[in-house]
């Protein structure tokens, strides 16, 4: 007989309303799950704005850092200093830039000085704290900056180039050296250092004479220091060098600082003949990257009041001699008195027997003679002027200061020449400002000290054995009349976010 089974009366057990819990729990899993993505994906939102909001405030305190940099320059190209950010006896730390609202974030930025062993500070180096917000999240930089002028003017030797070999032969320099090289290919030959020449960032072999007559050399910071420095920099914009000693030299943690600041050449070290030894805080960088900076023009000075580099308006110009003017040690100044427009002799230019006085800018329309007889080689000025000829200067003469004072002032001079300039006598001292369209150093020359600095617009002849060339800083920035200008760029020495 056959067992009739059926579906619903089964002798296998019935697990009956499993399905049900099971559904449940798997509702809930799965809705426990769903809220935690979306609370995970919230929050991760969240993270996201925020590392987008600490991003965005870190770009405004970035451009807080350029826009601090950019009034530090501002600065710069008015006063060449710093310093007068923090007053004497004053708070260290300056707001430079007020809180710029940016609709989404804002801004802000503030210096603190930079103070040497004495608590002084630092004219070209400085801190800078920039901050910037978006909403709650704040980010500050901090970075130290300093300042390096591009001016050919401030410089121990320079020269704009109309042909090769501008400067030949030997001698020590102290300072910066700048050769513009207008006109030339850059594999031609525009600096030519022989034997013992060098160029050096402190005064080397200085007497005591000179030194106490021009103001102290700035300090820098340096490997954990302070030391004195001229800041040299050597800048060829065309045309390539060779030098047989060294540029810079090793530091020595004495009271200066030795390496030079930079060494830049328009093809790097491939525009180096030979081999060179130098010291170099930089190396040797590109001139390439910077602007080519002009000299002044003094071809086109036919008309003192015309269109120049150097145009003085009628009130500027305290004296005008239509005549070759000679002024000599003992004698004093010689020149026709009849042809003379301006402010009375007495006031701008004269000679009491002992020393040279000069106020203001004299223009002599001819030849300019400083020396025409042998003994009295000594000529001591005061005053703060510029001797402007139209002709060519002769300097046969140990021409000084009675002192270049503080570096806010004093007795400085500039002699400009339309033409040529010539330094004709060996054994002499050189004290001021000097530019021409070619500046000559005599063959008879050797052994003599120039301070300041001597400029050609073209090229700088003859330079054999000259001596010793020692600059000081800041000099066209403290006498009248000067435009050469000045090209402050601010350099970021070290950056690092600080919150």
């Amino acid at each position: 007989m056959i067992k009739k089974t059926s579906l619903f009366n089964s002798d296998i057990p019935q697990n009956r309303g499993f399905a049900f819990p099971a559904i449940i729990a798997t509702v809930l899993v799965l809705t426990i799950s769903g809220f935690a993505f979306i609370y995970l994906s919230q929050a991760r939102r969240v993270e996201v704005q925020n590392d987008i909001k600490r991003s965005q405030a870190l770009w405004l305190a970035e451009a807080g850092l350029e826009r601090a940099k950019e009034e530090l320059k501002i600065k710069m190209q008015a006063e060449g200093t710093w310093e007068n950010l923090f007053p004497s006896g004053g708070n260290n730390i300056n707001q430079i830039v007020d809180e710029a609202d940016f609709g989404n974030g804002t801004y802000e930025a503030e210096v603190e000085a930079i103070v040497d062993a004495a608590g002084d500070p630092l004219p070209d180096e400085t801190t800078v704290r920039a901050s910037g917000t978006v909403g709650d999240f704040t980010r500050t930089i901090q970075a130290d900056v300093r300042g390096m002028n591009i001016n050919p003017g401030e410089s121990a030797l320079f020269s704009g180039g109309m042909s090769a070999d501008q400067i030949r032969g030997s001698a020590t320099i102290c300072g910066s050296v700048y050769i513009g090289g207008t006109g030339l290919s850059e594999n031609e030959l525009v600096l030519e250092l022989i034997g013992y020449a060098s160029i050096q960032n402190y005064y080397a072999g200085i007497g005591s004479d000179l030194k106490d007559r021009i103001p102290d050399l700035p300090r820098v910071r340096y490997q954990g220091g302070y030391y004195e420095s001229l800041r040299t920099n050597v800048w060829v914009m065309r045309g390539e060098i060779s030098v047989d000693n060294q540029i810079g030299d090793e530091h020595k943690g004495n009271s200066y600082k030795r390496p030079v600041d930079g060494i830049y050449l328009p093809k790097g070290k491939e525009s180096i003949r030979g081999g060179l030894e130098y010291f170099s805080d930089r190396g040797i960088g590109y001139s390439t990257f910077y602007d080519e900076l002009d000299l002044p023009d003094l071809t086109n000075h036919d008309d003192i009041f015309g269109e120049n580099n150097y145009a003085l308006t009628p009130e500027e110009v305290s004296l005008i001699i239509e005549d070759d003017a000679i002024i000599n040690a003992n004698t004093g100044v010689e020149f026709d008195t009849n042809t003379l427009t301006g402010d009375t002799i007495n006031n701008s230019f004269h000679h009491d027997g002992s020393t040279l006085t000069v106020e203001g800018a004299i223009v002599v329309q001819g030849n300019l003679e400083f020396g025409s007889q042998p003994g009295g080689d000594e000529i001591h000025y005061e005053g703060n002027g510029v001797l402007i000829a139209t002709g060519d200067v002769f300097i046969r003469n140990s021409l000084l200061t009675v002192d270049f004072a503080d570096e806010n002032g004093g007795n400085m001079l500039a002699v400009l020449s339309e033409k040529n300039m010539e330094f004709t006598r060996s054994n002499m001292s050189y004290m001021g400002f000097f530019y021409g369209e070619e500046l000559y150093f005599d063959s008879g020359v050797a052994n003599s000290i120039f301070v300041g600095s001597f400029g050609a617009e073209k090229n700088i002849e003859q330079f054999q054995n000259p001596g010793t060339i020692y600059q000081v800083p800041g000099l066209t920035r403290r006498l009248p009349f000067m435009n050469i200008p000045n090209n402050w760029r601010i350099l970021t020495r070290s950056w690092e976010v600080i919150e």
